[in-house]
């Protein structure tokens, strides 16, 4: 513990959290994200979003500690950093290695549009959330521009695109659950990888963090698994 304790988390919570008491007589808010890829996504933004708002209306700082975290789904990732400010953030651009698997995903994504005009055909397509993040019009939008964005880099016979939104998310918009608004220190070491870089790089490329630690592995914000025949045993890498 970072210091002593005066609430804590319930064990039934996705995250570890809790408040402490610092040297200066601050309240300082504490919570653990080991991964991006919950066991039930909508529990665990609305586990998240508890605690950020208890954060939000006791503590004087937070620190968030990503150490060790593998990564996962990028719309949960933007769910928990959608509670970290008032204020919509930019998403940095990446550069992406596609093959005609991609392509054919863009495609049926393009196949399903048709009568899609609002937000409420939005969700009875998609869903109420993609792992925790709220679907509406605008997202659809964005992974529809995604899509033509695919297919064209594909015509155009690049295998690695020109830099681009990840599922053409440009910004994210302040979660309407809760919001974090004060100063965060965010821990971060060198085996974070994917969404573990992704999630540092947002919040630090927006001015919202003090980062601490190491720098990440490096390994992107959206990591491709590949799969061959083998004698090791090794099902994917």
């Amino acid at each position: 513990a970072l210091g002593n304790k005066i609430w804590e988390s319930e064990d039934s919570s996705e995250f570890h959290a809790y408040i402490y008491q610092n040297e200066e007589r601050l309240l300082i808010g504490y919570v653990r994200i080991p991964n991006y890829v919950p066991q039930d996504a909508d529990k665990a933004i609305s586990d998240f979003g508890k605690i950020i708002a208890k954060f939000q209306g006791t503590t004087d700082g937070l620190v968030i500690d990503q150490i060790n975290n593998p990564g996962g789904s990028v719309f949960y990732l933007y769910a928990l950093v959608s509670m970290l400010s008032d204020q919509a953030l930019k998403t940095p651009q990446h550069k992406m290695a596609i093959n005609q698997s991609h392509v054919m995903t863009a495609l049926s994504i393009l196949d399903e549009a048709s009568g899609i005009v609002d937000d409420e055909t939005a969700r009875k397509k998609l869903g109420e959330t993609l792992s925790g993040y709220p679907v509406s019009y605008e997202v659809f939008r964005f992974i529809v521009e995604y899509a033509n964005f695919m297919i064209q880099e594909w015509n155009e016979g690049h295998r690695l695109t020109r830099p681009h939104y990840l599922f053409g998310v440009d910004r994210i918009n302040p979660s309407r659950v809760a919001k974090y608004t004060k100063p965060i220190l965010l821990l971060t070491n060198s085996l974070d990888f994917s969404g573990g870089d992704f999630f540092p790089a947002i919040l630090q490329d927006n001015g919202r963090v003090k980062i601490l630690g190491t720098r990440t592995a490096g390994a992107g914000g959206y990591v491709l698994p590949v799969s061959y025949p083998n004698f090791l045993g090794v099902e994917k890498f």
